[in-house]
């Protein structure tokens, strides 16, 4: 018997929508330099660090398992949400409260990640 998958409709990620639902990326700038000087960021090719609003930072990966952006929202927890989507901003991976001592670690695994490459 032959089942037909039927194809889920792409969910579009937007923004604006943090605004009523996340609290405000209080210090992007500081988060963003920090980040931005670990070498394993660098394995994923991000570039185009963006604050998109008072609540969401986004920027481009080129990464083994995922190329698109990255968003990073703080939520009411003090903990992260974040997505991946395409370029046209289609969800690909939606994860909650992600702590951020494991944030890098959780990126790395959906991004670039591959068992057999030493840091």
């Amino acid at each position: 018997m032959n089942k037909k998958r039927t194809k889920q409709p792409d969910i579009v990620f937007c923004p604006s929508e943090l605004l009523t639902t996340h609290r405000e990326f209080t210090d992007m700038h500081g988060f963003v330099q920090a980040v931005h000087k670990l070498a394993v960021v660098w394995s994923w090719g991000a570039r185009g660090w963006q604050r998109t609003n008072a609540n969401c930072l986004r920027f481009r990966v080129r990464g083994h398992h995922h190329k698109g952006y990255v968003f990073l929202a703080p939520n009411a927890s003090d903990l992260f949400d974040v997505w991946l989507t395409t370029i046209g901003h289609k969800i690909r991976g939606h994860f909650t409260d992600v702590h951020i001592d494991s944030l890098i670690d959780v990126l790395d695994e959906r991004i670039e990640r591959v068992p057999e490459y030493r840091f």
